[in-house]
């Protein structure tokens, strides 16, 4: 009796009678006879008469009547199907998803597993042969925030899968956040309104997205913007001009578990396209008395005269006894004067004690100067004079003699930040080939060529120059002031 016990089945056959179709024939007796015996299915009466009603053709249903199937009620035998596992249950953890279960009764000799990752639409065997006294399952490899769902069945001794435990999903997650970003900097770009912002990369796999916060005030982030995990680098327009701002970064992982800050960088837009950036000008200088000692206290610069982080990289005290002409490239630095050069160190105040100093006779003055790994000098005691951005060079010009190329140029009459400079002359130099830094024109040998007296700010400064050298020369002013800051290139 084919369906008397859900646990067996029987031996049978199925066979034609003289009169059937043998394209009948076999069409009926190959799908119904392995929904009814085979060895890999799951006896279900519903499919039994499915395989029956579509395995015959609509248009001649003659040999249903020829088809016998046969069994023998005395000859049963056991092909029960094993029973699946219990309370599988599934937990959530760091792209992975940990299983559990209860063996079934009798036990089975091995257990399979399936996965499905669109909610059951499709599966995937994930597991064919875990023994049959094992109850759990670590599955890896998997992408957080994805749901998993997961079944289990058992199979035999004889290789016969039986039927399908409950369904049990989760969801992985990530429960750490990510390592907060390192490498945040801020640069100016000149144009008065914009700062380029970097970082480095992050390494984790399941990165999102990075957050920028910025502000003007340092650890106050009134502002915000994300940006794709592949993105390092963003150009931040319609800030204003002159005002420093304060950044930090943040990592979100696909678990949305955010990082701590990293560390604060600043910048300041500014107007100003310099080929060089020397370190800002030194402001707190002190002097005290220690016994016959003279000694100097300063804070190292840690921007540059735009605004920009920088490194220095030595300073120069000049020391001046009675008379001191404020310009550094002339000043005398014979006995009792002196130019003394410390390295500079990762410390951010310095002291310097001028040995015996307290003993000289007359007035001593000290000047201290902070140095790039250029060389490129801070500005001495005032902010170095505006550039000169008007220049303009024209040959065979009525104002200038045959052979001789005239230059032109926009007087200035202020500070780097703005203030009233004292200025003394210009320096016009000439130099050949062109070098050149993104955007800006710097000289590599630049050739002195004259110097060009002073002239009231807003008025055009023109000068003939007859230096005749070949190839042409590429020029630049400078303007001076009276303690010999020079303006940038």
């Amino acid at each position: 009796d084919l369906f008397a016990r859900s646990d067996r089945g029987s031996i049978g056959s199925c066979g034609n009678t003289t009169i059937g179709y043998l394209s009948e024939d076999d069409a009926f007796s190959g799908t119904f006879f392995q929904q009814a015996f085979g060895m890999y299915k799951v006896r279900v009466d519903g499919d039994l008469v499915e395989a029956a009603r579509f395995s015959l053709p609509s248009s001649d249903t003659r040999g249903i009547f020829n088809n016998v199937t046969i069994g023998d009620p005395s000859l049963a035998l056991k092909l029960p199907a094993p029973p699946a596992p219990t309370s599988l249950a599934a937990t959530a953890q760091n792209a992975s998803v940990q299983l559990t279960w209860n063996s079934p009764t009798p036990a089975a000799t091995y257990i399979r597993l399936y996965r499905s990752s669109n909610g059951g639409a499709t599966w995937a065997q994930i597991a064919a042969s875990i023994p049959g006294a094992q109850t759990s399952y670590l599955d890896t490899g998997l992408t957080n925030t994805v749901t998993y769902s997961y079944y289990a069945t058992s199979v035999d001794s004889g290789s016969f899968e039986g039927p399908a435990s409950n369904v049990a999903s989760a969801t992985p997650l990530n429960p750490n956040p990510p390592a907060a970003p390192t490498g945040l900097a801020a640069t100016d770009t000149g144009n008065g309104d914009s700062l380029n912002v970097s970082w480095s990369a992050n390494s984790e796999s399941d990165l999102d997205h990075y957050t920028l916060w910025w502000g003007t005030s340092s650890g106050n982030y009134a502002n915000s913007q994300n940006y794709p995990k592949a993105t390092t680098t963003t150009l931040l327009t319609g800030l204003a001009t002159n005002t420093r701002y304060y950044f930090a970064l943040t990592a979100t992982n696909t678990s949305n578990k955010t990082s701590g800050y990293s560390a604060e960088a600043t910048g300041m837009p500014t107007g100003l396209r310099l080929a060089i950036r020397p370190p800002a000008m030194i402001t707190d200088l002190k002097v005290t008395r220690s016994n016959n000692d003279l000694v100097l206290t300063w804070s190292k610069p840690l921007v540059d005269v735009g605004g920009q982080p920088c490194t220095v990289a030595s300073f120069q005290i000049f020391r001046v006894v009675n008379s001191y002409n404020w310009n550094l490239d002339t000043v005398s630095t014979s006995a009792p004067n002196a130019k003394i050069t410390i390295a500079a160190s990762s410390a951010t105040t310095y002291t310097y004690p001028d040995s015996g100093a307290a003993s000289l006779a007359g007035t001593v003055t000290y000047l201290v100067v902070a140095l790039d790994a250029s060389g490129n000098r801070s500005p001495a005691s005032n902010s170095p004079p505006s550039p000169i951005l008007s220049l303009k060079v024209a040959d065979n010009v009525a104002s200038c003699e045959t052979q001789k190329t005239e230059i032109s140029f926009t007087a200035v009459g202020t500070t780097i930040d703005g203030h009233v400079s004292l200025l003394d002359h210009y320096n016009l130099y000439g130099f050949y080939p062109m070098s050149h830094s993104s955007d800006h024109v710097k000289p590599s040998s630049p050739t002195f060529l004259a110097t060009l007296p002073s002239a009231a700010p807003g008025s055009t400064v023109t000068h003939c120059d007859d230096s005749g050298a070949l190839p042409p020369l590429f020029y630049t002013v400078v303007a001076v002031d009276n303690r010999g800051n020079t303006s940038l290139y």
